[in-house]
């Protein structure tokens, strides 16, 4: 019979087990959130570019969803007017739209919805996979914490925080706890027909969510899994299971692929349709995404640990740090590859690391230039739209999760070296901790608020341009017309996402000179013909040290002579 002495012992541990969840999940929140509390939300994460557009691109589903101003249809909001189908130019984020819709509701403005999702959705995507590694697997409450934090707010995930659309995992999280209730430890003989099937429709449900939200990792997780299905039917170890598996539920099977289909067709239309009109990208373009060797144990250069990484020799050379800033740590990483090995004879662990070589070796860059992501981007259906082909290596967060759980519950030890594993734990949680960037949102707001003010209600459209005294990106300008479209109703022939219409000749909008000015002039006329605008009703509206101008009729005329 234990002592008082141990059950007193006990009573600590069990209460730290039962709030562990909440303070780990706390911790990782206020490396997300640190840098908007610190400033009372006055500053944003974690620069006025994607982190605006995928704003804008939010806003667009709230305003269609209320019937906002100047709507002209979920696949076309109003930039670079009058091109249509301009959502499917970047991610749609609708998947990912009810937390925003719910700050919008309770009355928060635009950006600071915004901030409060940047908030909230790593913290839902901690609690799904907590609740994943808890049921589906039975780890322990702060082991199951342990792996959650890993894959809700690991440094790869963080150094990525730019752009958003990467930053929810909640929908990967219940696709792959699915799958571990269809086929793992969760779909032994007590588990009932109607669980299995409720985990078939669930999986499909959150691929199809993901792909409304986000393409990339959508689109990784299909292939993930076809490839995961591949090895799974050619060991033999495995084969007859899930064989088994398939049969029993066929019909099921085909019936709810069917449905997701159809739910997804709308969006595959989208993306095909601007496919088509402006082609796609040629693989070379891939080449500086595609992730080496380094990639993989490169740590960003804003991490807390490991600051210094990016100037040893083997990561100088990485074309985009942020990109390719797929490491977890050093202790993080060696207990993933540490459990890998010792458990390679269990059939899942085999089939994730015969899936995850197969990723590697067909989109990885080895030395010497070699690689081959020609064969993928030629024979796999979507893989031309696939630009940052590195983001696949934010998926090694879940395996690394689900490791770094193992390690904590099932690796044999003394009781007596509980604090020592807590202590292991806590540095590999240290390790993910990232400096995150951010900008002030205040002289984007003003700038908005200028240009609404200055817009003319009896006008087609407007474009915004800038002759700035600074080196102002002219995606600034572009992101603060957009974000004033929304805001008035109006459209606008400026226009940031991930591609732009053909013939759009606009991009560059920060002018510096008279020549500058009549090139763009030429380029508003000439996409006003070929669109059969009104030229004269397209209203030009121009920014300079933060005030809004308008453009000098002078300067048009002589641009016409």
């Amino acid at each position: 019979m234990p002592s008082p002495a141990s059950d007193a012992a006990r009573v600590p541990v069990r209460f730290l087990a039962s709030w562990l969840p909440l303070a780990l999940c706390a911790f990782g929140t206020l490396i997300v959130a640190a840098p908007m509390l610190g400033s009372g939300f006055r500053d944003m994460l974690t620069d006025p570019g994607d982190s605006l557009l995928n704003a804008y691109l939010l806003e667009h589903s709230w305003l269609w969803l209320t019937g906002g101003p100047g709507q002209a249809g979920f696949w076309s909001p109003a930039m670079g007017y009058p091109a249509s189908g301009t959502l499917a130019y970047s991610d749609a984020m609708v998947g990912f739209g009810p937390p925003y819709w719910l700050f919008r509701a309770l009355g928060s403005g635009p950006l600071l919805s915004m901030q409060l999702w940047m908030i909230t959705v790593p913290a839902i995507g901690f609690f799904v996979t907590y609740g994943m590694l808890r049921r589906a697997f039975a780890f322990s409450s702060g082991a199951a914490a342990a792996g959650a934090f890993l894959f809700a707010f690991g440094a790869p995930r963080l150094a990525q925080i730019g752009h958003q659309q990467l930053l929810p995992v909640f929908y990967l999280a219940g696709a792959f706890w699915s799958l571990a209730v269809l086929f793992g430890r969760g779909s032994g003989p007590r588990t009932s027909r109607r669980t299995r099937r409720v985990s078939i429709m669930a999986f499909f449900a959150c691929t199809v969510l993901q792909f409304y939200g986000g393409f990339y990792m959508g689109y990784f997780l299909v292939l993930a899994c076809a490839v995961g299905l591949a090895w799974a039917l050619a060991l033999r170890s495995t084969r007859a299971g899930v064989v088994l598996r398939l049969r029993e539920h066929a019909v099921f099977l085909c019936g709810t692929a069917l449905v997701a289909s159809l739910a997804l067709a709308p969006l595959a239309w989208a993306y095909w349709s601007v496919a088509a009109e402006i082609g796609t990208r040629a693989p070379g373009v891939m080449k500086p995404m595609l992730p080496r060797l380094a990639s993989y144990f490169f740590v960003t250069p804003w991490s807390w640990l490991y600051g210094w990484m990016g100037e040893l020799p083997p990561f100088r050379s990485l074309p985009q740090p942020d990109e390719h800033a797929l490491g977890m740590g050093l202790v993080t990483s060696g207990i993933l590859a540490w459990v890998s090995w010792r458990q390679r004879a269990r059939p899942a662990v085999r089939i994730g690391l015969f899936t995850a070589a197969t990723l590697v070796l067909l989109l990885t860059m080895f030395p010497a230039g070699i690689y081959l992501h020609r064969v993928p981007y030629y024979v796999i259906p979507g893989m031309s739209a696939i630009r940052a082909v590195s983001r696949i290596g934010l998926l090694l967060l879940l395996p690394a999760g689900l490791a770094l759980a193992w390690w904590i519950d099932r690796v044999p030890r003394p009781r007596s070296r509980q604090i020592v594993v807590w202590g292991v734990v806590g540095f590999c949680l240290l390790e993910q901790g990232v400096e995150i960037a951010r900008f002030d949102k205040q002289p984007t707001q003003a700038a908005v608020t200028g240009i609404v003010e200055a817009i003319e209600p009896s006008s087609e459209a407007f474009i915004v341009t800038a002759r700035e005294g600074g080196p102002v990106p002219s995606y600034e300008i572009h992101i603060r017309a957009m974000l004033a479209q929304q805001r008035s109703g109006v459209p606008t022939l400026n226009l940031y996402s991930g591609n732009s219409p053909k013939g759009w000749g606009l991009a560059q909008v920060n002018v510096q000179s008279l020549a500058e000015r009549c090139a763009l002039e030429f380029e508003v006329a000439r996409w006003a013909r070929a669109h059969a605008l009104d030229e004269g009703r397209i209203q030009r509206i121009e920014t300079r040290g933060g005030e809004v101008i308008p453009v000098a009729m002078v300067e048009k005329l002589h641009c016409r002579e």
